[in-house]
């Protein structure tokens, strides 16, 4: 099935709109090549997580990704938490939060029915590049990362889309999970640090927790959570009710884990709470570059390397 790509400006912000018959996906280069939406066009949902009362602003680099508009899919490179590089020749060197290409514009090309995406990097030596195209119900995203120094570097990456759910929708995670890391729990519900058991988890307190089903923000809890190294390739997000879901498809043996950020009204603790799910297919754990090189849970790109993997988002529509 073809794919309609069009660019289009909006508030001073241009966005390229790729849709076929099945999805349509809106992507804004100049914030960091965000996925801004993901609209199922056979029943109308849109599976990113939407914030009209905080409209799109382009970043200042190294700023915090919460002054922003919090909402759609962003990349997150060459870290997650706001951390220094701890070995030489980087050592000290500041990785912002959330990384930085985010906050960066990306360059753009529409080739035939892909969109090719590039941008540099700042405090590391690196070119990224994604290419997005639609295959029916599928956005699949291609993405290289090459060394473009004369040293090695260690490095982080992860998807960052924040899901739109709702009460009684369940995430998926592969049966061969049973246990998760902690990396943050509000008002320390979990220890962090830690494993928990998948899905059901006991609280400090004695009683049980079912981590794999949404509640609502009433819940007041915000819980990033990671899996161990996996060897099946797959997470999402299932709607019972309608029977739809979206599902994040990857090699495990290029991102081998999942991190899941799950937040039902317990997070920020100094702002309007957040409802949302965000699955995150990594190539390391947890959100700190400095602990994923202590915890030997990241790659390394050697001088003039490239790396490759991909990510499939799929939307699935059915009867419940």
């Amino acid at each position: 099935m073809s794919t309609k790509i069009e660019v289009v400006r909006q508030a001073e912000l241009q966005r390229v709109v790729m849709q076929n018959g099945d999805i349509r996906a809106v992507i804004l280069p100049e914030l960091g090549g965000k996925i801004g939406s993901l609209v199922s066009r056979k029943t109308g949902r849109e599976f990113f997580l939407q914030h009209p009362d905080r409209p799109y602003r382009r970043a200042c680099y190294a700023d915090p990704i919460g002054d922003y508009d919090i909402s759609g899919f962003d990349e997150c490179l060459p870290t997650v938490s706001e951390c220094p590089y701890p070995e030489p020749p980087f050592a000290d060197v500041v990785m912002p939060d959330h990384g930085e290409v985010w906050s960066r514009p990306w360059k753009h090309e529409i080739q035939g029915e892909e969109l090719i995406l590039e941008v540099e990097g700042v405090r590391l030596p690196y070119l990224l590049r994604r290419k997005t195209r639609l295959s029916g119900p599928v956005m699949e995203l291609d993405y290289e990362i090459t060394n473009t120094g004369n040293q090695p570097f260690k490095y982080l990456w992860s998807a960052h889309p924040l899901l739109m759910v709702q009460a009684g929708a369940q995430i998926v995670l592969a049966p061969e999970v049973s246990e998760v890391l902690v990396d943050y729990s509000a008002g320390n519900r979990f220890v962090i640090g830690k494993s928990i058991t998948w899905p059901h988890a006991l609280l400090a307190d004695g009683s049980s927790a079912d981590l794999n089903t949404i509640r609502g923000p009433e819940q007041k809890t915000a819980d990033k959570l990671f899996t161990s190294r996996l060897s099946q390739g797959y997470c999402g997000v299932s709607f019972p009710g309608t029977g739809e879901a979206v599902f994040f498809r990857f090699d495990p043996k290029l991102v081998p884990f999942v991190g899941l950020w799950i937040c039902q009204g317990g997070f920020p603790p100094d702002g309007p709470p957040e409802f949302t799910v965000a699955l995150e297919p990594c190539n390391g754990r947890p959100d700190s570059l400095v602990t994923a090189i202590a915890r030997r849970e990241c790659p390394e790109l050697s001088a003039h390397a490239t790396g490759r993997w991909t990510l499939q988002v799929e939307i699935q529509t059915g009867k419940p």
